[in-house]
């Protein structure tokens, strides 16, 4: 676990890296950079959705940044900055069109049903009652198999 120094480095990376400049930590050893890159991921966590801290940048940094591993070490950068995210933004015609993308919820565009569409409350209330059974209907059925049968 880090301590609350190195989190607040750790912190302030994601930060450095939000605002556009690519972060490259040089570590050798191939378990220190699996360390440090879990580390830096429990460093965000709170900040993520539903995490219970509140802080815009770094919920954006963890939703907009990546830690990668190269060659020597780590590197934090935002997604549309390494070659994929390039290529995404190309493809979606710009930084515009990708920020008008990243606004939009699932169902932004569905229109309500209306008229002849919607189902009346009551109508569905009705056509569900239907459905439901009591527990003093249901029986439990025959049983076939002798491990379910008592010898008298």
């Amino acid at each position: 676990m880090a301590s609350k120094q190195e989190t607040k480095l750790l912190r302030a990376l994601w930060r450095k890296a939000f605002r556009g400049e690519p972060v490259v930590i040089k570590l050798a050893e191939k378990g220190e950079q699996t360390r440090v890159r879990f580390a830096l991921y429990a460093a965000i966590r709170p900040f993520r959705p539903g995490g219970g801290l509140e802080d815009d940048e770094l919920r954006r940094a963890a939703e907009e940044c990546s830690v990668r591993v190269v060659e020597g070490g780590l590197e934090i950068i935002r997604r549309d900055m390494h070659s994929t995210g390039k290529a995404l933004l190309e493809a979606l015609g710009g930084e515009a069109a990708a920020e008008e993308a990243r606004g939009r919820e699932v169902g932004d565009n569905v229109e309500p049903l209306t008229g002849d569409d919607a189902l009346d409350i009551r109508e569905l209330e009705k056509r569900l009652s239907g459905l439901e059974t009591k527990p003093s209907e249901v029986s439990p059925g025959a049983r076939t198999t002798p491990y379910y049968t008592r010898e008298d």
